[in-house]
């Protein structure tokens, strides 16, 4: 069935949309990021929220918002890249490569995801992230652990037997 006009201008902005987004995320500019955004957000992912704190699913932007500053604070960005997109409408489907880095421990998160992004005249309405779930969430429990080992080592370290636990 041939194309029309309507369609492929929709998919051009679905297109521009998706990439300036991944864009400002890439480049950690979070400001870039929500204007492309839509009040009305829903985020949608995969993976256990009480065991990845830092991915749970998300609806409106204030709390898109926050999940993402929870984000920027947790890790930095090594790589941060779409290896393979697909542009249907109003949707855009891409497999994307991430190498991100935990602050706190120094452990790199290195893995690839499959995201579903929707648009509404040029604000994304809709981010659906399918993760390995597996994967991310034995990574969570890894950073957690390597966390509470540094803070007991401090504690042991300290010699004051007051800050050790009982």
């Amino acid at each position: 069935m041939p194309r029309t006009l309507k369609t492929l201008i929709e998919e051009n902005t679905t297109r521009r949309v998706f990439e300036n987004a991944v864009s400002a995320w890439a480049g950690r500019d979070l400001d870039g990021l929500m204007h492309f955004i839509s009040d009305q957000i829903a985020n949608d992912s995969n993976v256990d929220p009480s065991v990845v704190p830092f991915a749970p699913s998300v609806v409106g932007k204030a709390a898109y918002r926050s999940k993402l500053e929870n984000i920027l604070e947790s890790f930095d960005f090594a790589s941060y890249v779409t290896n393979h997109l697909v542009v249907d409408g109003p949707t855009a489907r891409a497999n994307m490569k991430i190498i991100w880095v935990h602050n706190a421990t120094g452990e790199r998160l290195q893995t690839s995801f499959r995201v579903i992004v929707e648009q509404r005249d040029g604000k994304i309405i809709r981010i659906n992230q399918l993760y390995d779930a597996a994967y991310l969430e034995t990574f969570a429990r890894l950073v957690t652990m390597a966390r509470e080992e540094e803070i007991l080592r401090g504690y042991w370290l300290s010699g004051d037997d007051e800050q050790r636990p009982r």
